[in-house]
């Protein structure tokens, strides 16, 4: 032990050494980063985190339920610009993306059915992501605005189109909404 140092300060020392080293065969959470927001995937917990300036503030699962699930980067070029996307595609041929274009702070979240069975299948009601938000506040003094009005965050909502959460007094918030190529 070093001269001054106590045994509590160089076993905390170790402490913090050991857990900053990954496990050998551990592959590296999966990480794309836009310069506004980064979206990081632990291919072991199948979870997701959204940061913005390094802050956490968005938090969820494994965006698809099937099995042999394959996830990476991909490239992405369309009509909303270029960027990447973690994509995580299943032996069903349901395939989700996490992606970050370059010039927008927005997560887009894409999904696409492909059949690759001999039989149809029937999809009846499809959840693309599920997201906790933290916006360092109590619900109590966040509020919610959409298809139906601005009201408080601790009431009950549903939309089905967009929805906006923000504390008013931050201007921290995030934003939900449908878009699609059908309509």
């Amino acid at each position: 032990m070093a001269r001054g140092s106590s045994p509590s300060v160089t076993w905390w020392a170790a402490l913090l050494a050991l857990a900053s080293v990954a496990a050998v065969g551990e592959p590296p959470p999966i990480l794309i980063d836009n310069g506004i927001l980064t979206v990081s995937y632990d291919v072991d917990l199948d979870a997701f985190t959204i940061a913005h300036g390094g802050r956490v503030f968005a938090e969820g699962e494994r965006f698809g339920a099937g099995s042999g699930i394959e996830v990476k980067v991909i490239e992405i070029d369309d009509a909303m610009g270029r960027g990447k996307a973690i994509e995580e595609r299943d032996a069903m041929g349901i395939s989700v993306w996490l992606a970050l274009y370059d010039t927008l702070p927005f997560v887009c979240v894409r999904t696409a059915l492909t059949n690759n069975w001999d039989t149809p299948f029937e999809i009846n009601e499809l959840e693309p992501v599920a997201v906790r938000v933290d916006l360092g506040a109590e619900p109590e003094m966040l509020r919610v605005l959409g298809c139906d009005g601005l009201t408080p965050a601790t009431e009950e909502r549903t939309s089905y189109t967009f929805l906006a959460v923000a504390h008013p007094e931050t201007r921290a918030g995030v934003v939900c909404g449908w878009l699609t190529q059908e309509r």
